[in-house]
């Protein structure tokens, strides 16, 4: 279980990252968190349960100065969510301080050869008391260091707690937000925090532990933190896999502020039924006049003839951020980008079939035509929008 958590979510931080790190920034401070910690539970298994030589060597230290980040990330995270803005500063390169200070402090033993390394992991597999007198920074004793990664994370999870606490947007900012995006992102910021205060906590009284005992004392006592502080990881990474719309933040139209229309009647929202009640969040979502303009300009300017026409594309086009697009998609047109992407592409192919293009131009070349970048993904897409290949359809429409 102490190994699977941490590779079960090193795994699903990567996905994370591979797919959002263009589309929302946010996400991707997200998933580098998870990495991080999920390194830092890897480490700590084959120092204290592992008897690999070979594995300890490779983690032990090595990845010690991202240990000091995933607090900065969790700040650059809330914040940006919050804010509904990405990117960094200047300015907040002093949050890079500490990992860089730790990074210069072991950066003698990250150049020693391996079998060194290998040296060092047999010690502490032979005396785990050894992680008390093995320097491997210049700067500080280990003991140090270990306290440093959990107590700075501590402190910045505590006062992302406060920025939670005080975020309170005025009536005008409520009605840029769309408001089931507003409460399900709020729960799992909520979520996140309590996961990572409770696991850090397990790690302190760890290291506390480990500074007045023995060390193989400690994995016994400890055991219990363990295993809530592996459950706690496995919730706030997991979790994203049952609400995936935490991906898209807090989505701010700042551009179209809608009207205030006053109180909702209750008992007409009640009576609805709930297919209604998806239709009227649709329309009163701040985003919808975004998703009409998504959908006008597909249809007037038709991009998706472009062979790489992409999503950070039509935000570029629209000028609008790339996640307030991916947000249109999923939560107000109900359609994957790609999926829609296709659909149009098949349409238009239909059209120039039905219209006689045949005559002038090859199977194909209606395919490349309609923004297909190869024959393979046109037969393939046509004949699961249709049913027919193309061929088939011609002949059909010949008939008729």
């Amino acid at each position: 279980m102490f190994l699977f958590i941490p590779i079960l979510t090193v795994f699903i931080s990567i996905i994370l990252l591979i797919f959002n790190w263009r589309i929302n920034k946010n996400a991707s401070y997200l998933s580098l968190i998870f990495i991080i910690l999920a390194s830092y539970g890897i480490t700590h298994y084959f120092t204290l349960y592992g008897q690999s030589e070979f594995w300890l060597a490779i983690f032990y230290t090595h990845f010690s100065a991202f240990w000091l980040l995933p607090g900065p990330f969790l700040y650059f995270y809330v914040r940006g969510t919050l804010s509904d803005e990405q990117g960094l500063s200047w300015r907040d390169s002093w949050h890079f301080v500490p990992a860089l200070v730790h990074l210069i402090g072991i950066l003698p033993y990250l150049i020693q050869p391996f079998s060194y390394k290998l040296e060092v992991a047999q010690s502490i597999l032979l005396n785990m008391d050894a992680l008390k007198t093995i320097k491997v920074s210049w700067l500080y004793p280990s003991t140090v260091s270990y306290f440093m990664r959990t107590g700075l994370l501590i402190a910045y999870a505590v006062y992302t707690t406060k920025m939670l606490w005080d975020y309170k947007p005025t009536q005008k900012e409520m009605r840029q937000i769309p408001q089931e995006q507003y409460q399900i992102t709020l729960k799992y910021l909520v979520l996140l925090h309590a996961c990572i205060l409770i696991a850090t906590l397990g790690f302190l009284f760890i290291t506390f532990v480990f500074s007045n005992t023995k060390v193989s004392s400690e994995v016994m006592s400890a055991m219990p933190v363990h295993y809530v502080s592996g459950i706690a990881f496995l919730l706030m990474s997991g979790g994203l896999l049952f609400f995936p719309e935490v991906l898209y933040g807090m989505p701010v139209n700042r551009t179209r502020p809608l009207p205030n229309r006053g109180k909702k009647n209750e008992k007409v929202l009640k009576s609805k039924e709930k297919q209604a009640e998806e239709a009227t969040a649709i329309e009163e979502d701040p985003f919808k006049e975004l998703a009409e303009q998504i959908l006008k300009h597909l249809e007037k300017k038709k991009p998706y003839l472009h062979p790489n026409f992409s999503l950070s594309d039509l935000a570029q086009a629209l000028k609008v951020p790339q996640h307030h697009v991916s947000y249109c998609f999923n939560a107000i047109i109900k359609t994957k980008f790609t999926d829609l992407k296709t659909q149009l592409r098949v349409a238009h192919a239909k059209a120039l079939l039905q219209k006689g293009a045949s005559n002038e131009l090859s199977i194909d070349g209606i395919g490349r035509e309609s923004g297909f970048a190869s024959r393979s993904n046109f037969y393939s897409a046509f004949k699961a929008e249709t049913g027919l290949t193309p061929n088939e359809f011609l002949a059909q429409s010949a008939r008729q």
